[in-house]
């Protein structure tokens, strides 16, 4: 009996993880590629930025995948004005305009072009209009080191960048480069092979830990139920 219902659960697991294991893994999704300024851990500040003007962000960490540009702007009621975004690093330059076409405090996705390695850039939010704009900012201590200032002036608060890659992207399409980024800053016995190994022994593992652990359990059942 016990061997029975062993082999029922090994067969549920098994089951159930070719039903829906496929499904999370391929199904589209917003991937982040780089987030040089993340969101508040309180209620947002905000950078304002007067007509003409721009508010410039330095280390700003971008890679090839960073396809799409994401921030928010408020314009208190007023109606829009239009936006530039400029990026600059060492032998890379793009530049995005996002027309006044955005939502009071609506994030406001721009696609950019990627550079084509990683690299650390300075993104400028330029004010195209007359009228002042107000971009979500941090000054939490969820701040970056970047340095940010306003037509020169600096300012402690650091507005909302975030990157994403312009299509949805799946999980699975995404392994090989989550586990390159994952022995960044490791001791040199972890690179991508070595988590692969990892990654293959954790597949295989959590199921037969699990059959196993309910078979222990049914053992100790049944030497409970021992008459003394």
């Amino acid at each position: 009996m016990r061997r029975a219902a062993v082999i029922v659960a090994a067969v549920a697991i098994v089951a159930g993880l070719a039903a829906i294991g496929p499904r999370y893994l391929t199904r589209g999704r917003d991937y982040v590629a780089v987030t040089p300024q993340p969101p508040p851990l309180v209620p947002p500040a905000s950078i304002s930025v007067p007509g003409h003007d721009a508010a410039c962000m330095d280390l700003v960490a971008l890679d090839s995948h960073s396809e799409q540009a994401r921030l928010s702007a408020h314009t208190a009621g007023k109606r829009a004005m239009p936006l530039e975004l400029t990026l600059t690093g060492p032998g890379y330059r793009a530049q995005a305009r996002i027309p006044a076409t955005y939502a009071d405090g609506q994030t406001i996705a721009v696609d950019v072009r990627p550079p084509p390695r990683s690299l650390i850039a300075t993104a400028c939010v330029r004010n195209l209009g007359g009228k002042l704009v107000s971009l979500a900012a941090v000054i939490d201590r969820s701040k970056t080191r970047s340095r940010v200032n306003v037509n020169g002036v600096p300012t402690p608060a650091g507005f909302v960048l975030t990157f994403y890659e312009r299509k949805p992207t799946s999980i699975l399409s995404r392994v090989g480069v989550s586990l390159r980024r994952m022995d960044v800053l490791r001791p040199g016995v972890v690179v991508p092979a070595t988590l692969w190994v990892l990654l293959a022994l954790f597949v295989v593992g959590v199921p037969v830990i699990a059959v196993w652990a309910f078979a222990r359990a049914l053992r100790a059942d049944a030497e409970a139920e021992r008459p003394a």
